[in-house]
């Protein structure tokens, strides 16, 4: 069947009301294809070409949760973009129970695994059982090997392109929530014994970083001011100390009074800075160099 001619039916969607369609929601009837990809070849070649092309795996592999280079938004724009060009797109719209019609890549929130499965059981066009087949191989090849694994664990005979989607999406936020309750964890545990002389600004870039993760997965905890605060009230420098405690005090006395670790961090460099050029900051060395200290002075007094 040469390129030119109206395909017979496309491989996205099959027949509806009689008219062929090749993406979008149910019932958007087209019967010209978007690429030639949208509907078969008779030519055996040609059907393995198109084949190929719409399992090949995407260039930058994802890796699930905490991928910074290759994030989950910018992969699942990718994957859209394939599976329009490739006409394998409109499985992937479903329907909730109120009989709207969303697509899965963009809004897997609405279903779940059941529900995929019940719906994509019931699929039973030609054109809409390979597009689960192949959408399945070009999102497994799309992913790091490592990936992979964490999801051959729910191989099953449902399996097809929108259940390893929902599949994937479910263990990233799994891995996102025991790496998000981690860096809470790890927040809190911040302590001074890391930094030598007590540098505010190492302690506030860690506090930063972590506070910043938290923030931008939308999991910043409610009390994130008064644990910047304890943290800092522990510093051995009086002025600093006491700033912070009050500031603590503070947020005890005025619960809705809503402090942002921004502000914090600046108030604690701004403090520490003034303190240093000023030099009124003589924090505690550590036990072992405190002792080699006051033997030195000792020995001068001598």
């Amino acid at each position: 069947m040469s390129q030119s001619t109206t395909p017979i039916s496309p491989r996205v969607g099959g027949i509806q009301a009689g008219r062929p369609w090749t993406e979008g929601k149910p019932g958007s009837a087209v019967t010209t294809p978007r690429t030639p990809m949208c509907f078969h070849p008779d030519d055996y070649d040609k059907l393995m070409k198109i084949y190929k092309t719409a399992v090949t795996g995407l260039d930058a592999k994802y890796k699930g949760f905490g991928d910074t280079e290759y994030p989950l938004k910018s992969f699942g724009l990718d994957v859209q973009k394939h599976l329009e060009e490739c006409g394998m797109d409109g499985v992937f719209n479903l329907v909730n129970a109120k009989g709207d019609v969303y697509n899965v890549i963009t809004q897997h929130a609405p279903f779940t695994l059941d529900n995929i499965k019940i719906q994509t059981t019931v699929m039973s066009g030609p054109y809409d059982i390979q597009n689960l087949d192949w959408s399945e191989h070009f999102l497994m090849n799309s992913m790091e090997p490592k990936f992979q694994c964490q999801l051959a664990k729910y191989t099953t005979s449902t399996m097809n392109g929108l259940v390893l989607w929902k599949l994937a999406m479910l263990e990233s936020q799994s891995d996102s929530i025991h790496a998000l309750i981690t860096l809470v964890q790890e927040l809190q545990n911040v302590t001074l014994k890391s930094y030598p002389s007590e540098n505010v600004k190492q302690c506030t870039t860690e506090i930063f970083d972590k506070s910043s993760q938290l923030n931008m997965a939308g999991s910043l905890p409610s009390n994130i001011g008064m644990t910047i605060c304890e943290i800092l009230s522990n510093f051995s420098v009086e002025d600093f100390h006491i700033l912070f405690m009050m500031k603590q005090h503070e947020l005890m006395q005025r619960p809705d009074l809503v402090k942002d670790y921004q502000d914090l961090i600046l108030i604690a460099n701004t403090t520490y800075q003034t303190l240093v050029d000023s030099s009124k900051w003589f924090a505690i060395p550590p036990d072992d160099t405190a002792l080699m200290m006051l033997m030195a002075k000792v020995d001068r007094l001598q």
